[in-house]
């Protein structure tokens, strides 16, 4: 799979959403994704979904990006687990989550890297976080078209019902959908 079709085309679609049913529906879009931006000189952050984990997301990364560890060593690939990143001050708040970002993006230009390309998962997803989670997408959304930003944003299938996939729809220039190998293009 060519990880350009989470790009969609052209600046407006630098934030992009997947809907996985499976952590292989989820590996087979997100690991050509992040082979793209290290192509395009970019640094590339990865906030993981609890079910991989980062020895996970580590072990499928060497597997599928002959030069992983070569990019970890010069700091072009970080991990992040989803606790310690959207919850690093106890609660969720859109704010310092968009400033870690801004930080990492930072970081990118210090290293010479021409912007960064992240995916955050919201497998964490709860009845109380959901309407910070809106408001968060909505600000990302308005804050990748003023950076160097692009995002993609995963979302397991089982954790969401009809209104919240459509609310999450709403809220990103592309949406794809795998489950079980089968692609679908929600929104462009």
């Amino acid at each position: 799979m060519d990880g350009r079709i989470l790009l969609g085309s052209g600046h407006s679609s630098r934030h992009s959403c997947l809907f996985y049913g499976s952590s292989q529906d989820l590996l087979e879009l997100t690991l050509p994704f992040f082979a793209e931006g290290l192509r395009n000189n970019m640094l590339c952050a990865w906030v993981v979904p609890d079910s991989l984990g980062i020895k996970g997301a580590e072990t499928a990364l060497r597997e599928r990006l002959e030069n992983y560890d070569a990019c970890v060593g010069n700091g072009q690939f970080e991990l992040f687990e989803n606790k310690n990143f959207y919850f690093r001050s106890g609660n969720f708040n859109t704010y310092e989550i968009l400033d870690r970002w801004s930080q990492i993006e930072q970081r990118a230009f210090e290293r010479n890297y021409d912007g960064i390309w992240v995916s955050g998962d919201g497998s964490w997803i709860s009845d109380v976080e959901w309407g910070k989670l809106i408001d968060y997408e909505r600000a990302a959304d308005l804050a990748i078209k003023k950076s160097k930003l692009t995002a993609l944003c995963t979302y397991p299938l089982d954790k969401l019902d009809l209104v919240q996939k459509l609310v999450l729809s709403s809220c990103h220039h592309l949406v794809v959908s795998q489950k079980d190998g089968e692609l679908k293009v929600v929104r462009r």
